[in-house]
């Protein structure tokens, strides 16, 4: 799930969800947008199932403002294995515009990322503002045997177009996928890429400096962390967790592990985050206790657990009761802190699973 939003401007949130059948599915088969009722109901406001002539699945769905002309975009990414007559493995986005009560039926633009016989998958997305013109772009990450990352805009006619492909000569070989997050560590409005291959029980990761709309690859670092294993790309987040003036991108780790990664003028530092919250399955970050320092929120779904760390002192505060509500049957998987305007509402939603529906 993504989220929260309030599109509509009703006071109702909203939030993305990838959804699948997990008796026979694998990866997201159908994309929805809902808005949580006065009643605290989920109502379906929109949704994108797979059709019979796309055979695939999603990726990832994001909000943003690729035009710049301030109505919200949801971006949608499929990695397909058949496209009409094409059976090559290949990337297809597809975009909705928001149009006051919901999204597009019909995309307002579309872009098939690939190449006749040529294998192709995106293992995440991200939106940037490479150029600092007040629009987005998207970067994709690449694998399958392309190993780096494509940027798609759009041009003055509306169309997804790809505007330029990177292969990092330190990662064009590895035994692990390649994702990428954005992050403006300078705050010049430029903003910056980190590209990180988890490779065993080594991480290897690279920055790519935004100078001025030009990306300057910086110094590929690798370091061991023993244990690590089961990168989450869905759960990276962005946040200044050491409160030292240096944004910090946190990725976690299935086994429990969650890795900073901290991007200087002079270097990238890659450090463990001093928690054990036991197997992973989704983090988040948001303002929980209001003392205006940006708190971890960790969801176990092998334990049905939720663990909180302050992010002003380290100090660790169990909040699994917070779980009491709960069905004893349910085992949730997924969460959203609720926030309006950046600000915690004191709400978070959960996702679960009891082996015949799914209940929020």
């Amino acid at each position: 799930m993504n989220g929260a939003y309030d599109l509509d401007g009703d006071n109702m949130l909203e939030f993305i969800a990838l959804e699948l059948n997990p008796e026979i599915d694998v990866f997201p088969t159908s994309v929805r947008y809902y808005e949580i009722d006065s009643d605290s109901y989920q109502s379906l406001i929109w949704e994108f199932e797979t059709p019979i002539e796309l055979e695939g699945h999603f990726v990832d769905a994001q909000i943003g403002d690729l035009d710049g002309n301030g109505v919200p975009d949801l971006v949608v990414v499929m990695n397909l294995s058949r496209f009409g007559t094409n059976a090559t493995p290949h990337v297809f986005i597809a975009v909705y515009q928001w149009d006051d009560e919901s999204f597009s039926e019909l995309p307002s633009a579309t872009l098939d990322v690939g190449k006749q016989d040529r294998s192709l998958r995106c293992n995440n997305f991200a939106l940037l503002d490479q150029d600092n013109d007040g629009d987005q772009e998207l970067v994709l990450s690449l694998g399958s045997p392309f190993r780096g990352f494509a940027f798609v805009d759009v041009n003055s006619q509306g169309q997804l177009v790809m505007i330029k492909k990177i292969r990092p000569d330190d990662l064009l070989v590895g035994s692990g996928l390649l994702y990428t997050t954005v992050l403006d560590y300078d705050n010049d409005g430029y903003e910056d890429l980190l590209v990180i291959s988890p490779e065993g029980n080594v991480i290897k990761a690279q920055p790519f400096y935004n100078i001025g709309g030009v990306f300057d690859s910086g110094h590929l670092i690798r370091k061991k962390f023993d244990g690590i294993n089961g990168i989450l790309p869905h759960s990276f987040q962005l946040t200044d967790w050491d409160a030292d003036g240096f944004k910090d991108v946190l990725a976690p780790f299935s086994s429990g592990d969650i890795i900073a990664f901290t991007l200087t003028p002079a270097t990238l530092v890659v450090d463990r985050v001093p928690v054990q919250p036991g197997p992973l399955t989704q983090i988040e970050v948001a303002d929980f206790n209001q003392d205006t320092f940006r708190d971890l929120l960790m969801l176990s779904a092998d334990i049905n657990a939720l663990t909180l760390v302050s992010g002003k002192d380290g100090g660790v505060e169990g909040v699994r009761n917070a779980m009491s509500k709960v069905p004893a049957d349910i085992q949730v998987f997924a969460m959203i802190p609720l926030t309006k305007m950046g600000q915690y509402t004191g709400n978070v939603l959960v996702s679960g699973w009891n082996g015949r529906e799914n209940s929020i």
